[in-house]
């Protein structure tokens, strides 16, 4: 049977070109139920997660009783799922639209070492916090995100254990730097670093070869314990 002028109009509405959860495709699908699915969002904010409604409608208020109901049960299916990957410390679940008005809902893993905490992981992030450690050589150290601190502890990191200690660049490097606290040391170039991950460890502690036996270790790690 072919089809008619009025069914095409039906799909046209149920589908936006111009929309990128309609397009959406470069996402992992976690499942797929009769009207949304789940999927893990790539490249974007560790440990997003989005439950899509598959139509281009712009609120839930739209939906019937029934397509409702399978949405929220879809969303607390996704909790439970995201809370038992990460055990983080808190979930976000955000419905907002304001950019994409196509019913999508943000379930994300925080933890207290996270840049945003307590805010949302769209506001900005903490400022990082500097202070003078040595007055006599001009020694600052500084507490805050990866973002604000990786110049710092990146060639520190490199320095200490890919060239002196022949760990793979591909173990050095993981998703816990995104979502963990960091302490700098510099003085005029970077001296040393360290980190606080989100399960309360402190780790990738490192000092200069040439700058060891001056207590700055020390230095990192009672600042990571604050």
């Amino acid at each position: 049977m072919s089809r008619n002028y009025s069914e095409d109009l039906n799909d046209m509405k149920d589908f936006n070109e111009n929309c990128p959860l309609c397009k959406q495709n470069n996402h992992k699908v976690l499942w797929s139920a009769k009207n949304c699915k789940a999927i893990e969002v790539v490249n974007e904010n560790f440990g997003l997660h989005r439950i899509i409604w598959n139509k281009h409608v712009k609120e839930i208020s739209e939906l019937t009783a029934k397509e409702a109901l399978e949405l929220m049960q879809n969303v607390l299916k996704l909790e439970k799922y995201v809370k038992a990957r990460y055990n983080p410390d808190k979930l976000n679940v955000a419905s907002l639209g304001n950019q994409t008005p196509h019913i999508h809902i943000h379930v994300c893993p925080r933890w207290k070492t996270d840049p945003w905490w307590p805010n949302t992981i769209w506001s900005q992030t903490n400022k990082s916090i500097w202070k003078l450690a040595n007055k006599e050589n001009g020694l600052n150290i500084g507490s805050g995100c990866w973002q604000d601190l990786d110049k710092i502890a990146v060639p520190v990191r490199e320095s200490v254990f890919i060239s002196e200690q022949g760990i793979s660049s591909s173990d050095e490097w993981d998703h816990f730097d995104d979502i963990s606290q960091h302490v700098g040391l510099i003085n005029h170039q970077p001296v040393g670093t360290g980190r606080l991950g989100p399960d309360g460890r402190i780790g990738r502690l490192s000092v200069i070869k040439n700058q060891r036996g001056l207590g700055y270790g020390r230095m990192i790690l009672n600042e990571l314990e604050k």
